[in-house]
């Protein structure tokens, strides 16, 4: 991703991390930093090149409705993902978003909040209003978003991300011809070591509030994951002003995370707009947050305002008591992956341990009736007694992917047994196979085997129960090959 050199950026910034900063602050990058943040004068501004604070990507997301997440102003949001080095954490750094808008040569700031934290780094998200929905196509090719992660240090001084944009006069710029005003993540800067071993990013919890008053639950609330909020928007359809024929109200979602206190709010309405200018005619839209990291309850409550100078508020919080739920602890253990795949030996036993790949082949295919992954987990109180209520307390998925370029998929793990104290859980890996007859075409990536008589697909797989992670050595995910005879895949899925 290309970044502009922005004239009187370091002087409109108080960014003295120009020609005259130091060595000891100007360090070579490469992985997530996990020493003190040594070279580093507290009281000053400073560039960061030793990857203690990276952003990520920055983007809009769709609001399912054909158009973009926005905030009570109709300005799109753009969310910003911020790594912060577990150096970083220790010192007490609040990581922020600077940045500037259009022909608006102001620079605004925004504090991040936290999304999940691990051993090397912690992730946080920053999410600004930044450009008006009604823009006009032409408006919005030509605007330009200049941001750059920082950190407020202890001593007053502000830490800037300079990782990418190595220039320290510069800042990253969101333009439509530098990929429709979105950054993404480039791997090769600042790589991660290794995954934290609870990192729920790939799972999402659904609370859907229907017009009826009910509420119900899809998925389980596991802290470090991303929280839904489906809201029908007719359950408050009082306090609804408008202003010069253009709608002035609006329903925001409120959430707050216990024992942290974190809060966050969003908007859950939309308006359908003709020619860029929003009518009256309203859609509910879902609101996304990120269930911090140590969160064992969430409250939630709703409320409808307004607008264009009235005092009217109406409420949706249980009387005031707000709607409560419970997170899933971590699990105690998780452990002992094998493999079978067999002709006559069902279930699990007598399956061969699992250390970092399986081979998925032909034969197995063809000729094996059982094609099971398996492992155990224990949770005290939980698994060591048959337990009616196990699926409601314990949260078990696979989460797998067959290229880095994809985004990770997730499904539901079922429980076959129990032994001993543990639960034992069995994965059909047939079920990713995707050479299977009837699986859906989905473009996988293929290579050929050596002997050029076979095309194979990779897959990376981990598992999670609650949260807590089972995967490889070194937290690497499991690698799966599958291999089938040449041309049978593309000769399927033309």
């Amino acid at each position: 991703m290309k970044a502009y050199i922005v004239t009187g950026f370091a002087a409109a910034t108080l960014l003295a991390c120009g020609p005259d900063a130091g060595p000891s602050e100007v360090q070579p990058a490469g992985g997530i930093a996990t020493a003190e943040l040594t070279g580093v004068d507290g009281s000053r501004d400073s560039a960061d090149q030793a990857c203690n604070v990276v952003l990520r990507t920055m983007t809009r997301r769709t609001n399912d409705h054909g158009g973009y997440l926005e905030d009570s102003q109709y300005r799109w949001l753009w969310f910003a993902t911020i790594d912060v080095s577990a150096a970083a954490v220790a010192e007490g750094a609040v990581p922020a978003l600077l940045y500037q808008v259009g022909s608006d040569r102001t620079w605004y700031s925004i504090d991040a909040t936290l999304v999940t934290s691990g051993p090397t780094y912690s992730r946080y998200e920053a999410a600004p209003g930044l450009i008006h929905e009604g823009i006009s196509g032409t408006g919005i090719t030509r605007t330009h978003i200049l941001a750059i992660p920082y950190l407020r240090l202890a001593g007053g001084g502000r830490l800037f991300d300079h990782n990418r944009v190595r220039d320290p006069g510069a800042a990253y710029d969101l333009s439509w011809s530098n990929g429709e005003l979105t950054i993404q993540d480039d791997a090769a800067i600042c790589p991660l070591p290794t995954p934290p071993s609870v990192l729920n990013a790939s799972h999402t919890a659904t609370l859907s509030f229907a017009l009826d008053g009910s509420v119900t639950q899809s998925g389980a609330l596991l802290a470090g994951s991303e929280l839904r909020i489906d809201y029908d928007i007719g359950r408050l359809p009082t306090c609804r002003n408008t202003h010069n024929g253009f709608p002035a109200w609006d329903l925001v979602a409120h959430a707050r995370f216990l024992p942290s206190g974190a809060f966050v709010q969003g908007s859950v309405r939309g308006f359908w707009a003709s020619f860029g200018v929003p009518t009256t005619q309203d859609y509910s839209v879902p609101f996304r947050t990120h269930i911090p990291a140590g969160t064992t309850s969430v409250e939630l409550w709703f409320e409808n305002t307004s607008g264009a100078g009235s005092r009217c508020v109406a409420w949706d919080s249980v009387g005031g008591e707000n709607y409560r739920y419970q997170t899933l602890p971590p699990v105690g253990w998780i452990g002992e992956p094998s493999v079978i795949f067999s002709r006559s030996v069902f279930g699990c036993d007598g399956g061969s341990a699992l250390s970092t790949e399986f081979h998925f082949d032909t034969w197995v295919r063809q000729r094996a009736a059982v094609k099971n992954i398996c492992f155990q987990v224990w949770q005290p109180g939980t698994t060591d007694r048959d337990n009616p209520n196990l699926w409601r307390e314990i949260n078990v998925e696979a989460h797998y992917r067959f290229s880095p370029d994809q985004p990770w998929r997730s499904t539901f793990v079922g429980q076959l047994d129990r032994v001993g104290n543990n639960a034992r859980y069995r994965f059909d890996a047939n079920a990713l196979d995707p050479f299977r007859w009837g699986a859906p075409c989905e473009n996988t990536p293929t290579t050929v085997t050596a002997d050029g008589q076979y095309d194979r697909a990779r897959m990376e797989l981990y598992f999670t129960a609650n949260g807590v992670r089972l995967s490889a050595p070194g937290d690497q995910p499991f690698i799966g090959l599958f291999d089938d005879y040449r041309g049978t895949l593309s000769g399927r899925c033309p």
